[in-house]
């Protein structure tokens, strides 16, 4: 096994702990803080994996996920998906790598929401074409993340339902 793969797949399983524990948590502004973490070093794992599109879409999100603390107006959204489409532009490798673009927008729209529980709805989406995209560049444990994003983000979305009902 190469080390670059090996150091890629270490680097992932370190974003599901701390991405997955972020999705417990019903604070906002520390959920988004440990999803930029989280989605940072997914963006270097795929960087080790030679996956531009992923790598720069991830870093791209990482960075997202932090400004979305401060900001949420329509302005800052726009400036993103832009942002986005152009490293999906520029990074364009086949089909597959319109992928994390797609995802990163849903998110982005997802992310600018302001009812916690439909973030968490759009993020559903997004897990779906992670793990297509993860499958294609061949990521075991980016596979096995989104899996572990989507089961954690339902429980989350469940009990913070309910507490709000």
């Amino acid at each position: 096994m190469e080390m670059p793969f090996l150091i890629s797949q270490i680097l992932m399983t370190m974003s599901i702990i701390i991405y997955t524990a972020s999705f417990q948590l019903k604070d906002e502004k520390i959920f988004k803080l440990l999803a930029a973490i989280g989605i940072g070093l997914a963006g270097i794992h795929f960087m080790l994996l030679g996956a531009f599109a992923g790598a720069a879409l991830a870093l791209i999100n990482a960075f997202r996920w932090f400004v979305s603390i401060f900001y949420k107006n329509k302005i800052i959204l726009a400036l993103f998906i832009i942002i986005m489409i152009t490293a999906g532009v520029i990074t364009y490798e086949s089909v597959y790598s319109l992928l994390p673009v797609i995802a990163s927008v849903i998110g982005t729209l997802g992310l600018f929401h302001d009812n916690i529980l439909r973030t968490r709805e759009y993020f559903f989406v997004v897990g779906v074409l992670w793990i297509i995209y993860n499958s294609v560049v061949f990521t075991p444990m980016g596979i096995v993340a989104e899996i572990f994003f989507l089961v954690s983000g339902y429980c989350a979305y469940k009990n913070i339902k309910q507490k709000s009902a």
